[in-house]
C-alpha cells in the first residue's frame, strides 16, 4: 500500500467526485495533466500533487484506505458542492453554519430581512396604486405572510428555553400582540396613502 497524506484532498486536486469509477478517475487525469503540465505551461508542483492523488485514487485498497482515514466534515456528492443535509451521519462533527436546528439569531435576522424586504415592496406597490399591479400586491401580501412565519418559528425556537409555562404564554401573547400592531400600522400607512 502507497503512503498518502489525509490532510490533503485528493479528489479536489482531481477535480472528481469522491463515488468516481476508476475510468472517470483516469480520463480527469489525463485532461487535467495535459492542462498542468510543465511543458504545457502548468507548474511541476501542481503536476506532482496531480500525479500523487491520481496515484493514491487509482489503487482501490489505498482509496479505500484513504476514505477511512480523512476527516471531513462532510461526503462531497458533486465536485464544489456544500454541505448536503446527511451532515449528521458522522458522530464527531458539528452541524455546517446554516444548518444548526437551534440557530435562532441565524433564523430571526432572515426572517427579519424578508419582512423588511416585504414591507419595502409592498409599500412601494401601494404608494404607486394601480389597478394592474393586483397581482404584486398579492405576492408582497405572500412574502409579508411567509416572513412573520418564520419569525414566530424563530420565537418558537426561543420560547423553550423559557422555564415556566405562563413565562410561555405571556411570550406567545406578547408576539402576537405585536404582529397585530404591526399589522395596524401597517392598515393606518395604506390609508393615508391613498
Amino acid at each position: 500500500m502507497k503512503d498518502f497524506d489525509s490532510s490533503k484532498d485528493y479528489y479536489d486536486i482531481l477535480g472528481i467526485d469522491e463515488n468516481a469509477t476508476f475510468d472517470e478517475i483516469e480520463k480527469m487525469f489525463r485532461r487535467t495533466a495535459m492542462r498542468l503540465h510543465p511543458d504545457s505551461g502548468g507548474s511541476e508542483e501542481a503536476m506532482k500533487a496531480l500525479n500523487e492523488a491520481h496515484t493514491i485514487l487509482k489503487d482501490p485498497v489505498t482509496r479505500e484506505a484513504y476514505d477511512s482515514s480523512r476527516d471531513v466534515p462532510y461526503r462531497r456528492t458533486r465536485v464544489g458542492a456544500s454541505a448536503p443535509l446527511g451532515y449528521q451521519d458522522r458522530p464527531n462533527v458539528g452541524a455546517p453554519a446554516g444548518y444548526g436546528s437551534e440557530d435562532f439569531l441565524g433564523r430571526l435576522i432572515s426572517s427579519l430581512v424578508f419582512l423588511g424586504g416585504g414591507l419595502i415592496f409592498f409599500l412601494v406597490i401601494e404608494a404607486n396604486w394601480i389597478f394592474f399591479l393586483w397581482p404584486l400586491r398579492l405576492i408582497s401580501l405572500g412574502i409579508l405572510a411567509m416572513s412573520i412565519y418564520w419569525t414566530y418559528a424563530a420565537f418558537k425556537l426561543k420560547q423553550k428555553q423559557l422555564k415556566s409555562s405562563i413565562n410561555r404564554k405571556l411570550a406567545e401573547i406578547g408576539f402576537w400582540l405585536l404582529i397585530f400592531a404591526g399589522g395596524c400600522g401597517l392598515f393606518t400607512i395604506m390609508i393615508f396613502m391613498h
